[in-house]
């Protein structure tokens, strides 16, 4: 097995427009969690607060490289990091802020099986940018990343990944025949670019955010349309007191003004309700989002003063209408 990675990982790289590739069990945002013990080297259980926990991927050289995963310390995995050299791992910065605190992780031993014997201790030689392997809105978890071809349970399935110039169709056909060319037993399958993959991942929070989208916009709707009602009916009502104000002096922005005032009373003390519910559906709503608050002050501003905005404006028709009546046509009408 990897010896057949190892073949066809070099293939790939001879490709014309691949710019680099490696492979990996598990991609992120594959929603296939591999949480597993280990060990780490002059460190009990009881001063780590426990059994430690990481996820564990089995991965090739090029593989941080080409999904843009930084190192932050230390060095990558190279083709020297095969079976017969000294097994290595590389950490992320959540495994370091949990389990290293303030000690330097570089040259430190860790074990992914607890009883493992002398030979199964891997030397972190790397430390890498945090990346979420579930969900987008889920903590990022200690993560170790070991070769795949120092692992004594070496996957016999990976996940390739590829940075190339070239479209999508021609690049999975030149992948294709390069593995049955290979062994013609071996199928690849769920061939994508890398935004669909993560577009997928996405798909229930996108779904959910489109539904609420169309019914806020719906509520925006029936809210304009019942505010013009009202104001429209609180207009008809007043006829005859407009046709009076008017005839005692008042001028026609007195009049767009007490309309206009009834309007703004009535919007103000629906904001304030709406202001209030939102922040008490904030627990819903938190599992929808990503890198933005719930009680985001910015995103409550901008939907107060749109739909302020909106309120205004189905309530300036009747007022216009009021505006324009004829004294001695609104006196008639009593």
């Amino acid at each position: 097995m990897r010896s057949f990675y190892e073949t066809l990982l070099s293939k790939v790289k001879n490709i014309p427009g691949v710019q680099s590739a490696g492979a990996a069990t598990i991609l992120p945002l594959a929603l296939f969690p591999n949480n597993g013990p280990l060990s780490i080297e002059g460190l009990s259980n009881d001063e780590l607060g426990g059994i430690p926990f990481a996820e564990q991927r089995q991965v090739t050289p090029g593989y941080l490289a080409t999904l843009n995963i930084s190192l932050m310390r230390g060095r990558d995995f190279s083709e020297r990091d095969n079976a017969a050299a000294p097994p290595v791992a590389i950490v992320n910065q959540a495994l370091v802020a949990k389990y290293f605190a303030k000690a330097d992780p570089i040259g430190r031993r860790i074990r992914l099986e607890p009883g493992g014997n002398e030979n199964s201790w891997l030397t972190i030689v790397g430390v890498v940018k945090d990346v979420h392997q579930l969900r987008m809105t889920d903590p990022v978890l200690p993560e170790i990343y070991w070769p795949h071809a120092q692992a004594l349970d070496a996957s016999r399935r990976l996940a390739l990944v590829l940075r190339s110039s070239l479209d999508q169709t021609s690049l999975v056909h030149s992948v294709r025949d390069l593995v049955r060319a290979q062994d013609p037993g071996v199928a690849i399958f769920d061939a994508e670019p890398m935004q669909q993959f993560i577009a997928r991942s996405f798909g229930a929070q996108k779904l959910a955010a489109s539904l609420l989208a169309i019914f806020g916009a719906l509520a925006l709707t029936l809210t304009i349309i019942g505010i013009y009602g009202v104001i429209a009916y609180f207009v008809a009502q007043r006829t005859g007191e407009i046709g009076i104000r008017m005839a005692l002096g008042a001028q026609r922005h007195h009049v767009l003004q007490l309309i206009l005032g009834q309007g703004v009373f009535m919007v103000i003390i629906g904001l304030l309700f709406g202001i209030g519910g939102a922040f008490a559906a904030t627990r819903v709503l938190h599992s929808l989002l990503f890198e933005v608050s719930s009680t985001d002050l910015l995103t409550y501003l901008v939907v107060a003063l749109s739909l302020g905005a909106a309120s205004l404006f189905a309530c300036y028709f009747p007022a216009r209408s009021a505006m324009r009546l004829d004294p001695i046509e609104a006196l008639r009408s009593e």
